[in-house]
């Protein structure tokens, strides 16, 4: 069994998290995961830290000039000026230390073999889609509806991996055909979960930050 912390990244707290790892390393835990906020009010919208990440994610390579590829490097004393100022500019592809396989346009969920139960045994695909709440992304409220795929009162979760619905839309997510809605800046259709300009059925995920690594599972 690993034993570890997750924490959420704000501007708020972001200057303690030096001491989280710290911490993390006198308890000897096995892993640290530290994730980004998804806010849910225009006020938490305040707090995030990868608006420029978030709207950089969704972008090829070739979608913008000049190119900036970058190896992973070492993050010392020589190389915080490279890494200030990739950064600042945060249009560089793959983000530096980061898998580019898993950067845009990837589900771990869908393609891990994850998915979430909620405390009265409802099943769903993600986190996300286990309850019905707000989101406040590209300076927008988005309603993301919860989509319930089994219960497992109902269902052995095994009965209810292998179901139509959630079969299908396993298979939806992991081809991820959904416009790029962070670049998009947000429109009529990212008010909701329920449908996008490519005609896909509810729910859709272009939006999802979790899919953008941005956000990360627990």
């Amino acid at each position: 069994m690993a034993i570890g912390v997750a924490a959420v990244v704000t501007r708020s707290n972001v200057a303690g998290l030096p001491m989280l790892l710290e911490w993390a390393s006198d308890l000897k835990l096995d892993f640290v995961s530290i994730g980004n906020l998804v806010p849910h009010t225009e006020e938490m919208a305040r707090e995030i830290l990868w608006e420029r990440a978030g709207w950089a994610s969704v972008f090829r390579p070739a979608a913008w000039r000049p190119q900036v590829r970058v190896g992973r490097f070492d993050l010392d004393e020589a190389t915080l000026p490279l890494a200030a100022a990739l950064a600042e500019r945060g249009l560089v592809y793959p983000p530096p230390s980061a898998d580019p396989a898993a950067w845009r346009n990837y589900c771990r969920f869908a393609h891990e073999g994850r998915g979430a139960v909620g405390w009265d045994g409802r099943v769903a695909p993600c986190l996300s889609l286990l309850h019905t709440h707000a989101e406040f992304i590209n300076n927008q409220t988005r309603s993301v509806d919860a989509f319930v795929v089994g219960h497992v009162d109902e269902q052995p979760l095994a009965d209810i991996w292998r179901g139509q619905a959630f079969r299908e839309f396993r298979e939806r997510v992991r081809a991820f055909e959904f416009p790029p809605c962070f670049h998009c800046g947000g429109c009529h259709f990212t008010e909701t979960n329920r449908e996008d300009c490519y005609s896909n059925p509810a729910p859709v995920c272009g939006e999802c930050p979790w899919a953008q690594g941005i956000v990360l599972c627990p």
